[in-house]
């Protein structure tokens, strides 16, 4: 039984550094864009205008945010695929889910008349 806490163990320090690992690399993917985003907002307002920087960066954040929504899993097709999936495993073992009440309820009687209650 120990063994099975210690490899739990090992897992959840994988996961918690993996996902420490994967915060601070979001978090540092944001500083450079930011950065970025003002360098090119800075080059653009000096060799054009304010007004067409703001534009073209809104622009294009704009339809980076809309490819990134496009290409975004649906989980409400998940969902149902999951649930679809859970339905055909319940209709399949369901008989051996009874079979097994069927046992358990017969064992509990069998106990119940050696004990002389039944």
């Amino acid at each position: 039984m120990a063994a099975i806490f210690q490899n739990l163990s090992g897992e959840v320090k994988v996961a918690v550094r993996s996902a420490t690992f994967t915060a601070f690399g979001i978090l540092f993917c944001l500083a450079g864009t930011v950065f970025l985003s003002v360098a090119l907002w800075q080059f653009l307002a000096v060799e054009i205008s304010a007004l067409a920087a703001s534009l073209g960066l809104g622009a294009i954040y704009l339809i980076a945010g809309l490819l990134l929504l496009l290409l975004a899993p649906n989980r409400h097709r998940d969902d149902e695929e999951h649930r679809r999936a859970a339905d055909e495993n319940a209709t399949t073992f369901e008989p051996f889910f009874q079979m097994a009440q069927g046992f358990a309820a017969g064992m509990q009687a069998g106990r119940a008349a050696r004990s002389g209650r039944g």
